[in-house]
């Protein structure tokens, strides 16, 4: 099995005199970290410092969330994750300011990995079991260049059961539109044989950065702002039975008591169902966008573009 990489956010400082696409690039620089992971930094002086992580364990799952607010600035993470469950949100604006240059950047990261038992429920049948899992992927990216800044933002997914995996990104710098890669939605994963008593490990991670920067212009203000929402979220949505094996890998007919269960070792959650979803859902978390979701509205006005895509 190929597995997931663990990721976490590294900040490099924006620096005067060099083009703002780069130094917003080098501020979504990414390498090794635990399961989840938040991060907040600023080469504003004026921004302030981020307030503290909070959050910690509703049921079976985990939520944490850390904000930056000021006159100028506003930066904004969180995730969730739980069983065959991650999302995570990352916003960052430039409202106003006189700074010579620099940049603002939030990220966060949410994971899942468990190692899943194949059970069969409700009658004694030693074989191998054909199955389809579904999993969904939705999120967006939206990144506003305002006056004398930039921005960007991007979500990304990667995703591995039993062998296979799937990866997925968006992105988006500047409101150039959006650039995608892998296969986004509720998508049906190539189905897998799995035998009856093995285990299989599922593993998923949902990651979310967002930057903006200035432009080497002493006392000019700026604006500019992005959002990377994969609070819409990365979850596993169950899988379906194709065909049943004996131990000799020939098929037969599937009994009508037959109830195949995907246990998890850790949590005891069945794999065979969707996940369920957290309460609150993620998407409450939409208030805390407000701000930013205004700032990018009003300056696609102002260039003559629609709000929203």
């Amino acid at each position: 099995m190929n597995p997931t990489r663990s990721t976490s956010f590294v900040s490099t400082a924006f620096r005067p005199r060099r083009q703002l696409l780069g130094a917003v690039a080098s501020a979504l620089l990414w390498c090794c970290a635990p399961a989840h992971a938040l991060r907040i930094e600023s080469s504003l002086g004026s921004c302030g410092s981020p307030g503290p992580v909070v959050g910690g364990t509703i049921g079976t799952f985990t939520q944490l969330t850390q904000e930056l607010s000021s006159a100028g600035c506003y930066a904004f993470a969180t995730l969730m994750q739980g069983p065959g469950y991650a999302s995570a949100i990352a916003n960052v604006a430039l409202r106003t300011g006189d700074w010579s240059s620099g940049g603002l950047s939030a990220a966060a990261g949410a994971g899942f990995r468990e190692s899943v038992r194949v059970v069969n429920r409700g009658l004694e049948l030693d074989g191998y079991v054909d199955v389809m899992p579904t999993v969904s992927f939705t999120g967006s990216a939206t990144a506003a260049k305002g006056t004398n800044a930039g921005a960007a933002a991007s979500i990304s997914y990667t995703f591995s059961w039993a062998g296979g995996a799937v990866s997925g990104s968006l992105s988006e710098s500047d409101g150039n539109g959006v650039v995608q890669t892998g296969p986004w939605g509720e998508v049906d994963l190539p189905s897998m044989v799995v035998k009856i008593g093995d285990s299989y490990e599922i593993a998923g991670r949902a990651d979310v950065r967002a930057g903006v920067g200035k432009n080497y212009a002493p006392l000019l203000l700026a604006q500019a702002s992005a959002i990377a929402d994969f609070g819409s979220t990365l979850r596993w949505m169950g899988v379906e039975v194709l065909q049943v094996y004996d131990v000799n890998m020939q098929p037969i007919a599937t009994p009508a008591d037959f109830r195949l269960g995907l246990i998890g070792q850790d949590s005891g959650f069945d794999y065979f169902n969707a996940a369920p979803l957290p309460v609150p859902e993620p998407g409450t978390w939409a208030l805390m966008l407000a701000g930013g979701a205004l700032l990018l509205a009003r300056q696609r006005r102002r260039r003559g573009e629609p709000a929203s895509r």
